[in-house]
């Protein structure tokens, strides 16, 4: 008889073993699915946060007064003056670069900002750039906007293109 028990406490004794590990496998694969996950979340945050920056450097530039079209001293939405937007390139070429990199860098920081000019012409103004090296992540931003040329007094399509650097 001590036999038979013996036995039967052997055997609840492995069946106890035996559900501890599956729970401890099951609750393995949990995690593994939970960390995955929330890594999956983690980047889409970071792309997210990226996309806002490039729109936030897009409305910025947008309202700049370096580069904004003015009738009468009053600015006009979504459109850039041709010559404003060659003056402030020239600028930033020929600034030291502490001043570029201190004042632009703190509005745009890592970003390429082009205005192309689709209809009639097809120039490219580019108005700041800033590559970062080791960057693993760009941004393309497009914007519809118009190029306005104050002597001729005629606009043109144009996309204001912002790439942005993490």
């Amino acid at each position: 008889m001590k036999m038979k028990l013996r036995r039967k406490a052997q055997m609840k004794t492995m069946e106890t073993l035996l559900i501890l590990a599956i729970f401890l496998f099951i609750l393995g694969i949990v995690l593994i699915v939970f960390t995955k996950i929330s890594s999956l979340s983690q980047r889409d945050k970071l792309a997210d946060r990226i996309q806002m920056k490039s729109i936030e450097i897009a409305q910025t530039v947008a309202y700049m007064p370096e580069l904004q079209c003015t009738t009468k001293n009053v600015g006009v939405d979504n459109c850039f003056d041709i010559y404003k937007v060659a003056a402030l390139a020239r600028l930033l070429e020929d600034e030291p670069e502490d001043i570029r990199d201190g004042y632009y860098y703190n509005i745009f920081e890592y970003s390429n900002i082009t205005i192309q000019e689709i209809y009639p012409g097809n120039q490219q103004h580019v108005v700041y750039t800033k590559v970062k090296e080791d960057s693993t992540t760009m941004r393309v931003t497009n914007i519809p906007t118009t190029l306005y040329d104050p002597i001729t007094e005629k606009n043109s399509f144009a996309v204001l293109v912002i790439e942005s650097f993490r």
